[in-house]
């Protein structure tokens, strides 16, 4: 990842003197070009008060930051008017390759140490429809991974797309912008959160592992089809969550997030609730064989004098709330 530095200053002389005082090596082109990069994760701007004339734009990688902003500490300290006379704006793009919060600590942590300066601003503007084209491209490589096998790498994609789908929505500066698309744009994000939810709960099953995070996922998907306002993941960036419509989402859909579910209580041995959910699931998509044939597997190993909800209890650290009706 690289980060291109635009300075706003009177003084030519001070620019170079900056630069040159970071023993950095920056790439410099022409001009132009540099202006109209796009393939760099972060804009730093350092502006002098009052200053409109811009210096020189440069980019260096995002691993000389700390040696970067340390530099400018010195600088602060040094001449404290200096600070004082300047402020520094960062605007984040954003690139997933890594995940939004790898990213962020990146490209952000090393601004945290800063004091002295007029003001350090941080902007992480968004163009909504190119930011769903990423996280649907991201959840797309998770599926052509998993469809080779690769179930670690598809469950790391799946989890990035709604890692990717969180923090936007849980920032109150692009919850807002989200809001002022049109109903089908909340949809499509919603259906795409069901989608991902869906797929990792699947990959955890076929990973035999992450049990947690594979009923988390379950749960989370059958949130979405049933419409359940307690829907936990998400609750915690209300309003700014797209409006849920349960009429989105078909048969198939709420019988998927049962199946699943119940797919996982299998393997867990919780064959009460793995019961529920399977009779959920047939009560949708009755003809459904493969559905009927676990729904017989789980009926077979259920055993009504056994404890239930011990398993799912240990996993998520305290009692499942509801009970199975097996």
């Amino acid at each position: 990842m690289f980060v291109r530095l635009s300075l706003y200053n009177d003084d030519v002389y001070w620019t170079q003197s900056l630069l040159e005082g970071t023993e950095m090596g920056f790439v410099c082109s022409n001009p132009d070009l540099v202006s109209k990069l796009t393939r760099h994760a972060l804009d730093v701007k350092i502006i002098q008060e009052r200053s409109k004339r811009l210096r020189c734009q440069v980019v260096f990688p995002v691993l000389y930051l700390p040696r970067f902003t340390a530099f400018l500490q010195q600088m602060c300290d040094a001449l404290p008017r200096w600070g004082k006379e300047h402020a520094i704006h960062l605007h984040l793009r954003r690139k997933y390759r890594s995940g939004p919060a790898e990213n962020e600590r990146l490209l952000l942590e090393p601004w945290r140490r800063l004091h002295g300066l007029s003001e350090v601003v941080v902007g992480t503007d968004i163009i909504p429809s190119a930011w769903l084209k990423s996280a649907t491209n991201m959840k797309d490589m998770g599926s052509e991974e998993f469809k080779k096998g690769h179930f670690g790498d598809a469950r790391d994609h799946y989890r990035n797309t709604l890692s990717i789908l969180e923090s936007v929505l849980q920032s109150v500066r692009q919850g807002r912008l989200l809001s002022t698309m049109p109903p089908k744009f909340g949809h499509a994000i919603n259906k795409l959160r069901f989608q991902c939810e869906l797929n990792l709960a699947l990959t955890c099953l076929k990973l035999n592992t992450h049990w947690a995070e594979a009923l988390l996922a379950a749960d989370n998907a059958i949130d979405l089809a049933d419409d359940n306002e307690m829907n936990r993941v998400w609750q915690a960036c209300a309003p700014k969550v797209p409006a849920n419509d349960k009429s989105e989402y078909s048969t198939v859909d709420r019988s998927k997030a049962r199946f699943r579910r119940g797919s996982i209580m299998i393997e867990l041995g919780e064959y009460g609730y793995a019961c529920s959910d399977l009779e959920d699931a047939l009560k949708e998509t009755p003809e459904d064989a493969i559905i009927q044939s676990a729904f017989k597997t789980a009926k077979e190993k259920y055993d009504p004098t056994a404890r239930h909800g011990a398993v799912v209890s240990q996993l998520w650290g305290f009692q499942r709330p509801r009970a199975p009706r097996w």
